[in-house]
């Protein structure tokens, strides 16, 4: 592995690899730090504080299933934008703070924890996705083909997940608008708050579902799921309550 640090501060970071695990931690550093590994390409933009990541699979990696890592070490005064692209892309994000993080890689897996984000963008054909103690100041979107999405203890502002085929989850979910969405797949979310400040909107066409929808004109909450065929459940938490 190669360790290079960053004597500038970095105001995005963007992926472009293929067959790739990027890891994002938060550092007690003052620098940015990076690791990684042979075939990965890393050059740091002065001009516009990009740190720029590529890796394309080789032939050789391709029949063997090789996969490279990058880890990205970020200290806390610094909260880069996030791009990542490419296919077979994983990125996983430990603790931090940052911008837009927009994972639109074809295929992979995004999974955060105890991070906080401006925005949030999911964009792909084959992607799991889990967040856990992850703030989102503003919005997540979330977009894919196939692939699950679980959300646990998760604070937003507005989501918005569809999945083509797979099941969405949530735990705890701490929003006042929120959307899901699957062709095929089932829909099971705890939301925290109280259930009369929400309007329900709940739409299955084969399957089951444990509420009927609910609206009222006064409500400022709103939570609304649909399932082509798959199942709905829908229960509340209360603040405060385990």
């Amino acid at each position: 592995m190669t360790t290079s640090k960053l004597k500038s501060d970095v105001a995005a970071i963007a992926c472009n690899a293929d067959g790739c695990m990027i890891q994002l931690e938060q550092s007690e550093e003052n620098c940015t730090t990076v690791e990684y590994g042979r075939g990965v390409s890393v050059y740091f933009k002065k001009s516009e504080g990009t740190l720029i990541i590529k890796h394309s699979m080789g032939l050789l990696a391709r029949l063997l299933g090789g996969e490279s890592r990058v880890k990205v070490r970020v200290p806390g005064h610094v909260v880069p934008d996030v791009s990542i692209y490419g296919n077979m892309t994983d990125c996983t994000i430990e603790g931090g703070i940052y911008g837009e993080v927009k994972f639109l890689a074809a295929s992979g897996s995004l999974c955060a924890e105890n991070a906080a984000m401006e925005n949030c963008t999911v964009n792909s054909a084959d992607c799991g996705i889990r967040l856990s103690h992850c703030t989102i100041k503003g919005s997540l979107l979330a977009n894919t083909k196939s692939g699950d999405v679980a959300l646990e203890y998760v604070f937003a502002t507005h989501i918005a997940c569809r999945a083509k085929a797979g099941n969405i989850g949530a735990v705890q979910l701490n929003c006042r608008d929120t959307i899901f969405e699957t062709g095929e797949g089932n829909i099971n979310a705890t939301l925290l708050g109280d259930e009369d400040a929400f309007d329900m909107v709940l739409n299955v066409k084969e399957g089951t579902c444990n509420r009927e929808s609910v609206n009222v004109e006064r409500n400022t909450a709103a939570f609304k799921a649909y399932a082509a065929k798959g199942n709905i459940a829908a229960d509340f938490i209360r603040g405060g309550e385990d």
